[in-house]
Parts: C-alpha cells; sequence; structure tokens
C-alpha cells in the first residue's frame, strides 16, 4: 500500500459538500489535500503546488473537467481520476482521449475512489509497491536512500540544500517555479526572507554540473525550471 503521508491530491470538484467530503476522508487516511472549486483554479493550485494526483470533475464552471485535463497533459503527467454524473460511453471515451488515467461514475463509494488513488500512486511512483530508490534523469541519476546525486555516473558533491533543490526540480521537469515557491517546498517553514537564498543555490548547482548547468534555466520575472537533456 502506498505510504499516504507522503502525497498530495488535488481536488477539483464545484461541489462544496462532495469536495469537503472527499477532502476531510482522505485527511483522515493520511494525505495532503488542496482543494479547488473551479477548473480555471485547479490549474493555478496545480501550477503554484506539488501535487502527486488529481481527482476532477467534469462538470465544472469557468473551465471543464475536460479543458482542464486538456491543459495538464500538455505538460505533465500527474495521475488523473476524473469524476462525472454522465454515464454514458461516449462521455467516458471522451475522457480517456483526454489521458485520465480513472473514471468514476457518480455517486460512488469514497472506499472505492480511495482504492483507485493508491492503485494509482502504487503504478505511477511505487512499482511493485516499493519505493524506488534509484531514479534516472538522462545524465543525472539519483539514489534517493543514499541521498545522491550523480552526473554521467559520477557523484555530485552537494550540501543538503543543494541536494533538495535539485532534486525538487527533477522531479518536475519543465515547470517553472517562482522563489517564493522554492523556498516553500525546499526551505521549509525556515524564515528565509531573502529570494537570493535560492539564486545563490542555482549558480552553485550550475557550476557544479559543468557542461549540464544549462539545464537549470531562469524564467525572467518568475524563477527557475529544469529542461533535461541527453
Amino acid at each position: 500500500m502506498a505510504d499516504s503521508g507522503k502525497w498530495t491530491i488535488l481536488i477539483a470538484e464545484d461541489d462544496a459538500d462532495l469536495n469537503n467530503g472527499i477532502c476531510f476522508y482522505f485527511k483522515s487516511q493520511g494525505y495532503q489535500c488542496i482543494q479547488a472549486f473551479d477548473g480555471a483554479a485547479a490549474l493555478e493550485l496545480f501550477e503554484s503546488n506539488i501535487v502527486n494526483l488529481v481527482i476532477l470533475d467534469v462538470m465544472m464552471p469557468v473551465k471543464s473537467g475536460y479543458e482542464v485535463l486538456r491543459t495538464l497533459r500538455s505538460h505533465s503527467g500527474v495521475p488523473v481520476i476524473m469524476l462525472t454524473a454522465l454515464s454514458e460511453e461516449r462521455d467516458k471515451l471522451e475522457a480517456f482521449a483526454g489521458g485520465c488515467d480513472d473514471y468514476l461514475s457518480k455517486p460512488f463509494s469514497l472506499k472505492e475512489l480511495e482504492a483507485r488513488v493508491q492503485a494509482l500512486i502504487t503504478r505511477t511512483y511505487q512499482p511493485g509497491g516499493k519505493v524506488i530508490s534509484d531514479l534516472s534523469f538522462g545524465a543525472l541519476s539519483v539514489n534517493t536512500e543514499r541521498r545522491e546525486i550523480s552526473l554521467n555516473g559520477t557523484p555530485l558533491v552537494l550540501k543538503r540544500k543543494e541536494y533538495e533543490l535539485l532534486y525538487f526540480l527533477l522531479c518536475n521537469p519543465g515547470r517553472a517555479f517562482s522563489r517564493e515557491v522554492l523556498i516553500s517546498k525546499v526551505w521549509g517553514d525556515a524564515d528565509i526572507n531573502d529570494y537570493r537564498t535560492v539564486d545563490s543555490h542555482v549558480k552553485r548547482l550550475r557550476k557544479l554540473l559543468g557542461d549540464y548547468g544549462d539545464c537549470i534555466q531562469t524564467v525572467w520575472g518568475l524563477g527557475y525550471k529544469l529542461v533535461l537533456r541527453d
């Protein structure tokens, strides 16, 4: 079974009672939850948080679930379970054609939803039910047990926050993050108000990565993103 405490679920559902009910249930099971009540808010929250799985209602205001799904699939492979009161075959086919991973018709039991969430998380992040300790990102590889990142097989000498920052960016390739978000995700509750802390860590990482350093790209007016290359 997936370790629920590690995973963050974005719940995008405009029915407040249902959204709150799903959130309450999954929090009681140890998951972290983020709530959105329309499609536009769902996309904004996805971009500003680290989300491991999305529970996405089809019929939402501002942007429909199908629109949200298309936008997500343009740059992310995050697992998506779609919820809908629509039960016709063409609706399910449209959802799967758009790239959803699972589909659940209303009404449904929360235990069934949880079982589907656990199955998707296990399949996506924990093949065989075991946490992956060795991850490959092109020329870069990560051993999470040793907290070690290697470039072309040679371990990099990284300080703790350098490792955590690079690992965070590697796990979110192509996604741009503001300095504020990076401080929140990497430094957590530490009292850091100077965004130049991020800049100095990025500068050192680029130096350590040598010719591969340009994979950490500056997004002007925002922050940084990591773009993988061979």
